[in-house]
């Protein structure tokens, strides 16, 4: 398909890079301070009518109360953020909900368009060193975008967008179980600082964190050139909460609120800054970019019988540069990025030897990363209503990496000698929009991408996983969609297949499984209606099929994989749902949210499950003065016992429980 793909291409003048108009614009979905949907700011975002192409982007803008960003992101179509303890979280976009490297390289979380982590060493908790509470907005990208973002975009991408506030704001934020946060965004036109800082002191015992960020951004414009540049810094201090283990403990307060785990602990920091320059040539525009990054972190194993201590970190040096062509009827651009990365991991184990988790050195090594990336994109405007556009991202990826302790086997853990890896990754897209009326569009997308290892998946390994190492993941998607509006509705609606290929992860039996396949397909419903000027309803639903497309024999009968199956941790239908009252010159608002999950598997095997949930939270909001804002929100506000994370592993079902009742209000300012 990769050759098909590259022949369209070619026949459109070879592929070409720009962030241009199409494929990529954005159906907003906010909840304004200024407008009648006022309240829609309190919990969630309600859709609002825009003209142009959206495909499978849509952008949310950070509210006035968010505790995480699941309560955002999750009331997309197509997108599930389950919560672990404190501010840990797993992503699901279009696919199931992803554990290990496979979840931490399916997804890209970006600043600007900059990858957080460098591509090798992701994190599976994406949103640790995002500032969501403090950018613009967050563009949530579904479905392959390698061609754009490269790096772990395989199943989607996160862009936290940063902005020169329009105004200066200050909010602090009050709520259960010791819940404290401020944030203050200040900005003098050429200059702005965002700052916030949490403490929770969680609604499990010993599950409080405490965190801070910084966002600077500052921009001038020269004669020629327009410069600009962005820093953001984040500490997080948590103590974990593990998981509820026994069957349907998310239900029993004895055990869904303790924390058998009160030793675990999570300590990260993180930097990321760039600078930028711009400026135009006629009909052309060069961007470039230089970027530096470091992310490090401590924490307990809690979850292995050794609990040992892991420590990572990995510092980046970068560049990007961009240069396009505008025109009304064709644009086209070339881009070039390339990123040098060192990351050092080791794991040290203090307590006595328990099974093969042997007392001491388990892992000591260090991995220098180069990639280059040389991408292009183009926008063809083939009739008033045509709209033809296509991407391709070539990408050399080079892993060196060194033992730092003796090579071999101890214990079950392998140490493995000094090796280099390299890869060759070619991910293009095309896709198409059709006007069809005037309030009517039509859209479709063809992506094929792939994606190199985890440094992890190739070098934290165990005894078992001597043979059949990770290697080049690909995925095949197709979608199509029709976008709308008729009066006082609008309305979006997608469906997609997608097709996973050499699908690596470890078995049951701690075995290397390097050659996997799945498939997802799905369709996506959002929309809103106006009921009247004052009663406004908004939604969205998604209904999906994940699958295995192989078989997998493993000694752990609840692992056994069956061509067709379930994969776990999918749910078939996930739904949200907003009422609001917004009364017109009136100083209040109120909102009422329904986020529903159905029942997933918890084993690959899909004889264990998770009934689902369904939680309602309500919020108001009152302008206090034309500057000043007062905020209530209700979270589960029936209280209901649920878990949002449900799993069956080493013969346990077990749970991370959801937050029971809570109330939080907020006091903003604007000046």
């Amino acid at each position: 398909m990769k050759y098909l793909f590259a022949v369209i291409l070619l026949l459109y003048a070879a592929p070409l890079w720009a962030q241009v108009q199409g494929e990529d614009e954005p159906l907003l979905l906010s909840y304004p301070l200024e407008t009648e949907a006022s309240a829609d700011e309190i919990i969630v975002r309600s859709i609002v009518d825009n003209t142009e192409y959206s495909g499978s982007q849509k952008t949310i803008a950070p509210g006035a109360i968010l505790l995480v960003p699941s309560e955002a992101l999750n009331t997309i179509p197509g997108v599930q953020i389950q919560q672990g303890s404190g501010v840990e979280s797993l992503t699901s976009i279009r696919s199931p909900v992803l554990t290990g490297g496979a979840g931490a390289g399916s997804f890209a979380y970006l600043l600007d368009e900059i990858s957080l982590r460098a591509p090798g060493f992701a994190n599976v908790n994406g949103f640790l060193e995002m500032p969501f509470d403090l950018v613009d907005n967050l563009g949530i990208y579904r479905g392959p975008h390698m061609a754009q973002f490269g790096g772990n975009a395989q199943h989607g991408a996160i862009n936290a967008q940063t902005k020169i506030p329009d105004n200066n704001r200050a909010a602090i934020t009050l709520g259960s179980d010791d819940y404290v946060a401020g944030k203050a965004l200040l900005g003098t036109g050429r200059v702005s600082l965002g700052l916030s800082a949490v403490h929770d002191g969680g609604y499990r015992a010993d599950s409080g964190y405490d965190v801070q960020k910084i966002l600077i951004r500052g921009q001038h414009d020269f004669d020629l050139w327009t410069v600009w540049g962005v820093a953001t810094v984040t500490n997080l201090n948590q103590e974990t909460a593990g998981f509820a283990l026994g069957t349907d403990a998310y239900k029993d307060d004895e055990i869904a609120f303790r924390n058998a785990n009160p030793e675990a602990f999570r300590d990260t920091r993180s930097a990321l800054a760039y600078i930028g320059a711009s400026r135009d040539f006629g009909d052309y525009s060069l961007v470039l970019k230089t970027f530096a990054r470091r992310a490090d972190m401590d924490f307990r194993l809690h979850f292995l019988p050794g609990q040992a201590l892991e420590r990572n970190d990995h510092q980046s040096l970068g560049f990007k540069g961009d240069v396009t062509y505008y025109s009304d009827a064709f644009s086209y651009g070339f881009s070039m990025n390339a990123e040098a990365t060192r990351g050092h991991l080791d794991e040290f184990q203090e307590a006595p030897t328990r099974f093969s988790f042997i007392q001491g050195e388990h892992y000591d090594y260090d991995v220098d990363a180069f990639n280059v990336d040389i991408s292009a994109n183009f926008l063809y405007r083939a009739t008033d209503k045509v709209d033809i556009s296509g991407a391709a991202r070539l990408s050399e990826v080079k892993y060196d990496y060194r033992n730092n302790i003796d090579s071999g086997v101890f214990g079950r853990f392998l140490r493995l000698t000094d090796q280099k890896n390299n890869y060759t990754l070619f991910s293009p897209q095309i896709s198409a929009s059709y006007q069809i009326t005037p309030n009517l569009e039509g859209f479709t997308k063809l992506a094929h991408s792939e994606r190199a290892p985890q440094t992890s998946d190739l070098y934290r390994v165990q005894v078992n996983q001597a043979v059949n190492p990770a290697d080049i993941e690909t995925l095949d998607a197709f979608e199509i969609g029709l976008r709308g509006s008729a009066g006082n509705l609008s309305w979006d609606a997608t469906a997609y297949i997608q097709r996973k290929d050499n699908f690596f992860f470890r078995d049951a039996d701690g075995f290397n499984v390097a050659d996997g396949e799945t498939d997802h397909a799905g369709i996506e419903l959002s929309g809103r209606w106006d009921i009247s000027e004052t009663w406004h309803i908004s939604g969205n639903a998604a209904f999906a099929q994940n699958t295995y497309g192989f078989s997998n024999q493993v000694a752990n009968s609840s692992e056994i994989i069956t061509n067709g199956n379930d994969i776990d941790t999918a749910p078939h239908v996930t739904a949200y749902g907003l009422l609001s009252y917004a009364p017109l010159e009136k100083p209040y608002a109120l909102s009422l949210s329904l986020n529903y999950m159905s029942e997933y598997f918890t084993n690959a095997a899909n004889t264990q499950d998770y009934p689902g949930h369904t939680v309602v939270t309500g919020g108001t909001s009152y302008d206090l003065t034309q500057s000043a804002k007062f905020f209530v929100r209700a979270e589960n506000l029936f209280d209901t016992r649920y878990a949002d994370r449900a799993d069956f592993a080493f013969g346990n079902e077990r749970y991370f429980p959801g937050r029971p009742r809570s109330l939080f209000v907020t006091l903003e300012k604007t000046f």
